[in-house]
């Protein structure tokens, strides 16, 4: 196949942890989730995380499972300031778990017609699997951007997305690079 027409898209990717994590604060800050003050008490918990996020890259499994327990400190306590934050949508507040109903997709890609057009059998879809994100917590701080060079490198284009007022994947974890 021609790699002109060969391709792969990122979109909310958490591929750094080290670059993302960092931006949390600054992100928080410039659309006014928080204030300076709490973008200056979270700066102190910045280098902490970066580096179990080191110790994940070189440790294994027990280091990157407390590089999430530690970087998610950031995140939470963005959170737990912003109060009823919609974190796809700061403009929003947060309604329901994942801050949005998504029951009608739910509904609609159990129906029996859809699941077999699909081709995924018996399996029953769900919005946020706890089983798949339990079995990815151990990958979750490891810094997967380093295999996206060589696919550049062979021609393979790429599309890297992220919202705008999208907090836990926001735009500025991808300006820095």
């Amino acid at each position: 196949m021609n790699s002109d027409h060969q391709g792969f898209a990122i979109g909310n990717g958490l591929t750094d942890p080290g670059i993302q994590y960092r931006a949390y604060p600054d992100y928080a800050l410039e659309m006014g989730i928080i204030k300076e003050s709490d973008h200056k008490r979270l700066g102190k918990i910045v280098p902490v995380c970066e580096m179990a996020i080191k110790l994940c890259g070189t440790s294994g499994r027990i280091a990157c499972l407390a590089s999430y327990l530690v970087c998610n400190i950031l995140f939470n306590s963005i959170l737990n300031i912003a109060g009823n934050i919609n974190y796809y949508d700061v403009r929003k507040e947060c309604h329901g778990s994942l801050c949005y109903d998504f029951s009608n997709m739910e509904k609609f890609l159990n129906l029996k017609p859809v699941r077999e057009s699909l081709g995924v059998g018996e399996i029953d879809f769900v919005s946020c699997s706890p089983t798949v994100y339990e079995a990815m917590l151990v990958d979750w701080m490891r810094n997967l951007e380093v295999g996206i060079p060589s696919l550049l490198e062979d021609g393979i284009k790429l599309l890297i997305y992220a919202g705008e007022y999208d907090l836990i994947c926001n735009w500025l974890e991808y300006a820095v690079h």
